[in-house]
């Protein structure tokens, strides 16, 4: 989204919804700004378990972090046990953090607006290992990031990550301004289901429209910073472009079809498309 429509829509997007709670339009911080909209991640989402007070970016809290796994579980039909989460390793956790940080410092210097956008948007890194999960972002959880166990990521692998989830943020909070699909039981019907450009596979509908914007986005990035000499967290750039332009065709015939979105996810989806088809 940052790539795609500019910083400038997205900065007006995360100020639209900073305004709710308070009223109020005008920061003298991006600390301020940072705080409206965690209010409003809090007035809409009552079961995320916001910091209640500017805490640091890396969840250290036993607690808060067995209650986000909570809420991912959900997305699991409530399994917990399913998720096989457990603590990381200290070790492997502190080297993480060093590299997190990293990559954060090296899009101020970049990108600085996608740095301050990403301290905007996103208040909480947890980390945990799981056999079956390497991180992600969910819609239930604005602001909040697992990260797993993945210690042999470098520089750009994290940095990749990090726009990759950034993203699925910022798609969750366009889609409170203009709602994106308004018929959530028919988006995990198995006819409903679209070519995901990142797994190569049928996915949820929802599911695969997001990854297309990741896709464009990674591949923006690149461009910008250079193609990763062995990519570990998404395809090679040759692979991916093709992929997504699959997965963009696909999501606009399957919505012919079923009429799954609205005016902004097709606004959206076009957008997308167009830029894509503009990396060739």
């Amino acid at each position: 989204m940052y790539f795609l429509m500019g910083k400038e829509a997205v900065w007006r997007v995360i100020s639209r919804l900073a305004e709710m709670p308070h009223e109020r339009s005008n920061w003298d911080s991006q600390a301020s700004l940072r705080k409206d909209l965690v209010d409003f991640y809090r007035m809409v989402q009552l079961d995320n378990p916001l910091p209640e007070a500017d805490l640091p970016l890396f969840c250290t809290d036993e607690a808060r972090t067995k209650a986000l796994l909570n809420l991912y579980s959900k997305e699991n039909g409530g399994n917990f046990e399913a998720l096989k989460a457990r603590p990381m390793e200290p070790r492997i956790q502190n080297q993480i953090e060093s590299k997190i940080i990293r990559s954060l410092s090296g899009w101020k210097v970049l990108e600085p607006d996608l740095a301050k956008i990403f301290d905007v948007v996103v208040h909480t890194l947890f980390f945990q290992a799981s056999e079956g999960y390497g991180g992600g972002s969910l819609a239930s959880a604005l602001g909040v990031i697992w990260v797993g166990e993945n210690e042999h990521w470098e520089g750009k692998d994290w940095q990749e990550f990090l726009l990759h989830e950034l993203t699925h943020q910022l798609l969750f909070l366009d889609a409170y301004l203009e709602m994106h699909f308004d018929n959530w039981d028919a988006l995990v019907l198995s006819d409903s289901q679209v070519y995901s450009a990142i797994l190569k596979r049928p996915r949820p509908f929802h599911l695969a429209y997001h990854g297309l914007f990741v896709v464009y986005e990674v591949l923006s990035f690149r461009r910008l910073l250079g193609e990763p000499a062995e990519p570990k967290v998404h395809a090679p750039s040759a692979e991916l472009l093709p992929e997504a332009l699959k997965s963009a065709a696909h999501l606009a015939e399957v919505d012919g079809q079923r009429n799954l979105m609205t005016k902004r996810s097709r606004f959206l989806l076009a957008r997308v498309t167009e830029g894509l088809q503009a990396l060739q």
